[in-house]
């Protein structure tokens, strides 16, 4: 999933120009305001709509006749030849299916850069302009293996053998056509269902992006504590007044987005935040047990950083004390510590993930209302569910998560009474994590910049200087204190 994929960002708020390739553990650092949430959002956002996007463009392509941008081959004739064959093949080369394939990509990307990130932030037309999103993917490399898809028309297969693409469909026999009306939609079904099946095909290995990735935001804490008063039909409409809104130009050649609204009283919230909400209050009610067989070891990791687990009963949520311990207590989440609150979500999502389902968690500033204990806990358990096979992406200020995943990275390595050195430590083999797994990278002059890494982990100038600094403070305060209290005796 997201092999050698290079997400592209510029003119976005804070960020001018900024790269991002993911790894399977992602880390975004830097200070305040640097457009580490800028980058995390518009990146949700496309990959949340990947495969309407994918599609929108692939009709778009054909509406003019030609199958698609390689495919000069009028689609209705296509479509004739598989109703009357249940097969279509066609003459075309891997580099003309490479081609296909990356100008699927850049015209997903220049659509969702004209039309998605304003919806992304809820905000007005125009609040970026001049906002880029692009998406690189290597040429070339991709293999095109078959595709099954089952379909309205019938289960569509793709292949591609000695340059020769080839369709074939096994008709359900409820779509056939009993009358000429039924015949021409049909035809419509069949067409869409085609070039549905053949961005599937180009798309390959990154089937799993249809699969939305799941975000937890900065904005958990209210979330999980007011959903219940946050309508979805009020939020749309409010979306849809102010995205009617246009830019105001001022006489210097500034833009500027009015903040007035039609309703006044509506509040805003950007596409994470408002998906967020909907899984909040879209959650089934269950009371998992975490000694269970159907409990799973994320939920198990989460009770023991905050000595519980969560409960949905009677369509509210409830924070519930381990068995183990010594003051029992169920209390509704609301009334719960920040941290507990803030964690739920998250909790919730491993609760309801299917085992082996491969999708994507960006989590927004984990370390909010966490003390520094809890913080290293969530950093061996990022590393374990990484190992796992979740794909992680963080934005993160907190030292003490990128400290202990440096030590991590250090556990990897080879060296003497390793097992031994281990349990001294309190440590297991699964909480070490190769550094090759990790991408990280530091939001600064508006862009990202690579961190450094190594066996020794990775290196955050921002952090290292900062604790540096502090050291030196206090070094020299400490030496001043005592050399005064040396003079007095």
């Amino acid at each position: 999933m997201f092999t050698n994929w290079k997400f592209k960002f510029k003119n976005l708020g804070p960020i001018k120009d900024a790269t991002l390739e993911l790894g399977d553990l992602t880390i975004i650092t830097g200070r305040n305001n640097t457009g580490k949430t800028y980058i995390v959002y518009t990146l949700y956002g496309f990959l949340r709509d990947f495969n309407e996007l994918a599609e929108s463009i692939m009709q778009d392509w054909s509406s003019s006749g030609p199958f698609s941008s390689v495919i000069d081959y009028p689609a209705e004739d296509m479509v004739d030849q598989v109703l009357r064959n249940n097969s279509f093949d066609l003459k075309i080369s891997k580099e003309d299916l490479d081609k296909e394939r990356i100008h699927l990509f850049r015209e997903m990307s220049g659509w969702y850069s004209y039309t998605g990130i304003d919806d992304v932030f809820n905000s007005r037309t125009n609040t970026f302009p001049n906002a880029i999103f692009d998406v690189e993917v290597d040429q070339g490399k991709n293999e095109y293996s078959s595709i099954r898809l089952d379909t309205f028309s019938g289960e569509i297969s793709v292949f591609f053998l000695n340059d020769k693409l080839s369709f074939f469909i096994d008709r359900k026999k409820e779509a056939g056509a009993s009358s000429e009306r039924d015949a021409l939609l049909h035809e419509h079904w069949l067409a869409h269902d085609l070039k549905k099946a053949y961005v599937q095909f180009l798309l390959q290995d990154e089937q799993a992006l249809i699969r939305s990735p799941h975000c937890s935001t900065s904005a958990r804490l209210a979330v999980s504590l007011f959903y219940p008063e946050l309508e979805s039909s009020r939020r749309t409409i409010v979306r849809r007044l102010q995205q009617k809104t246009e830019t105001i130009e001022d006489k210097s050649g500034r833009l500027w987005v009015p903040a007035d609204v039609i309703d006044k009283s509506a509040s805003r919230y950007a596409l994470p935040i408002n998906d967020e909400i909907d899984f909040t209050k879209t959650i089934p009610n269950f009371a998992p047990d975490s000694d269970a067989p159907g409990a799973n070891d994320e939920m198990r990791e989460i009770e023991k950083m905050i000595g519980g687990t969560f409960a949905k009963i009677d369509d509210a949520p409830y924070f519930v004390s381990s068995k183990d311990s010594p003051n029992e207590f169920r209390i509704p989440l609301h009334v719960a510590s920040s941290s507990a609150v803030e964690i739920s979500n998250l909790y919730f999502f491993f609760a309801l993930r299917r085992k082996g389902q491969d999708q994507l968690l960006i989590i927004d500033e984990p370390e909010s209302h966490m003390d520094p204990i809890n913080q290293i806990r969530l950093a061996r358990a990022l590393v374990r569910w990484v190992k796992s096979g979740v794909k992680i992406l963080i934005s993160t200020h907190s030292d003490f998560i990128v400290k202990e995943i440096n030590n991590l990275i250090m556990l990897d390595g080879h060296f003497d009474d390793k097992e031994q050195l281990l349990k001294e430590l309190n440590y297991s083999e699964e909480d070490s994590i190769h550094p090759s797994a990790i991408k990280a990278y530091y939001a600064v002059d508006g862009g990202l910049e690579p961190c450094s890494m190594n066996e020794f982990g990775i290196e955050v100038p921002s952090f290292e200087q900062s604790i540096d600094e502090l050291i030196r403070v206090s070094s020299t305060l400490g030496s001043k204190i005592t050399s005064e209290s040396s003079e007095s005796e």
